[in-house]
């Protein structure tokens, strides 16, 4: 090393064999998602956004799935009185989800229960009757629903959508 040059904890812990490149980066990465799910237990968030490259440019990145991320927040740091004020705003129409159920299910890792309760969101039923109907077979229904909107996969609509045609 080159006098008072700083090294970062990952590389110096490369450097003494300790890890591999790869596990600095994965634990990285898991750092970001930690952060992003942490997000979500704060009750109020006042958030801006700007579109901007040059802000981000020269910054080392971590991709992370967001969906999964979000359901994680929400499972964790949502009580039942959180679920159903966020639920409120879905309880005057009806949700059908905005993308086809197999890209929300793999979007959100869901499978069994979980996943045939997003496929019934097709626009016939309500957040009330999805949850009665469906939701005790899915213990996590509400948060399920409320992770649906906050990642903007459900629309509420007016009138019901036609049933299906079997």
């Amino acid at each position: 090393l080159v006098e008072n040059e700083q090294m970062r904890l990952g590389e110096v812990l490369v450097s003494l064999g300790f890890v591999t490149p790869d596990a600095v980066q994965d634990a990285l990465a898991e750092q970001v998602r930690s952060k992003i799910v942490r997000c979500l237990q704060w009750p109020d968030v006042d958030a801006d956004f700007a579109e901007s490259s040059a802000q981000v440019e020269g910054i080392v990145s971590f991709p992370v799935p967001l969906a999964p991320a979000v359901a994680d927040g929400v499972r964790r740091f949502y009580d039942r009185t959180r679920l159903a004020s966020a639920l409120r705003p879905l309880a005057q129409g009806y949700l059908r989800l905005r993308a086809d159920p197999e890209t929300i299910t793999r979007a959100l890792c869901l499978s069994g229960a979980p996943a045939r309760f997003v496929g019934a969101v097709d626009g016939t039923k309500s957040a009330r009757s999805l949850l009665t109907t469906l939701g005790r077979q899915v213990p996590d229904a509400m948060a399920l629903l409320v992770t649906l909107s906050l990642l903007a996969m459900i629309e509420v609509t007016a009138e019901p959508a036609p049933p299906p045609v079997i």
